[in-house]
């Protein structure tokens, strides 16, 4: 829809409650931090992309492998692509 901004903006928003403890639980919110980084990327700001998703990175690292991990490592190879504007 290419509202970026308005993403970044709600994304910034989500925090996580202090009763979730589950990995899996965590690993859904800790995406966040990769998905900001995709909207940073479209709005042609590098820098604050691979900060993004280096937190979404270092956050999800100690998690099992789910398909929320999956993301997050192949947004991590997307920001960090020498080939990416």
């Amino acid at each position: 829809m290419g509202q970026f901004e308005q993403a970044i903006e709600k994304l910034k928003e989500v925090t996580i409650p202090e009763i979730l403890h589950h990995p899996i639980d965590l690993s859904t919110f800790y995406e966040k931090d990769a998905y900001m980084a995709l909207c940073y990327l479209e709005l042609g700001q590098k820098d604050k992309a691979m900060k993004a998703v280096q937190v979404a990175v270092d956050n999800i690292r100690k998690m099992p492998e789910t398909p929320y991990k999956k993301f997050v490592e192949e947004i991590y190879k997307k920001v960090f692509s020498p080939y990416q504007n």
